[in-house]
């Protein structure tokens, strides 16, 4: 049980509330429930309904919704900085000649991402190319379904197993057996959120918007 003193954060006031912003005290309670409820076996509804529960002590106007998006949100935080340098790595050892993307290459790569995450359905006509190629960037990069959420140490399993396997063919069954807990399907979109992120990464870093 936090004690009171922990949840006394000078952030945690009437206007945080009003603003809708989550303080410290409320995040890692949020973190704590979520572990502790899913230790017990509970899983999806049943799961957010239990950390709402309890979340309300200190954030009265959460819902079971709200509680997972922000915990979704926080571990994507957390893990960013852990995938960049993976990401980083990675690519140093299997595409180096990524590294040296020149930064009008970077530009339009990222555009070209941008292109293929459009909606199929705008198309009048579609081709049976843009139809898997729409499917296969846009499945990429949505928010993954419950239970299906990487942590980092999975991550950088996926990235550890990769980088060693020298025979791509059939890759991704063993990369999946190996990984015990995920499959090809799940490991191959990971695989392709982790290079698109690559990209983005690198665009920023030509730009000057941050370094890795």
């Amino acid at each position: 049980m936090t004690s009171s003193e922990e949840l006394n954060d000078p952030g945690d006031t009437n206007q945080d509330y009003a603003a809708k912003r989550w303080t410290r005290p409320q995040k890692a309670i949020l973190k704590a429930a979520k572990n502790r409820f899913a230790l017990e076996g509970l899983t999806g509804q049943k799961l957010w309904k239990k950390v709402a529960q309890e979340v309300k002590a200190v954030r009265p106007d959460v819902t079971p919704l709200t509680c997972r998006v922000k915990y979704k949100h926080i571990l994507d935080k957390e893990t960013k900085d852990d995938e960049a340098e993976a990401i980083q790595g990675l690519m140093q050892m299997m595409e180096p000649h990524l590294l040296a993307t020149p930064p009008a290459a970077a530009q339009h790569a990222a555009q070209n991402f941008s292109e293929k995450t459009k909606d199929v359905n705008s198309i009048e006509k579609p081709s049976k190319r843009q139809k898997l190629s729409s499917t296969k960037w846009v499945w990429a990069n949505q928010e993954p379904p419950e239970g299906k959420i990487w942590t980092k140490e999975e991550t950088a399993r996926l990235v550890e197993l990769v980088k060693n396997i020298k025979n791509k063919k059939g890759m991704w069954k063993v990369v999946s057996s190996q990984m015990g807990n995920k499959t090809q399907q799940q490991c191959m979109s990971r695989w392709d959120y982790i290079k698109n992120n690559y990209m983005i990464l690198q665009k920023k870093r030509s730009i000057g918007f941050f370094r890795i």
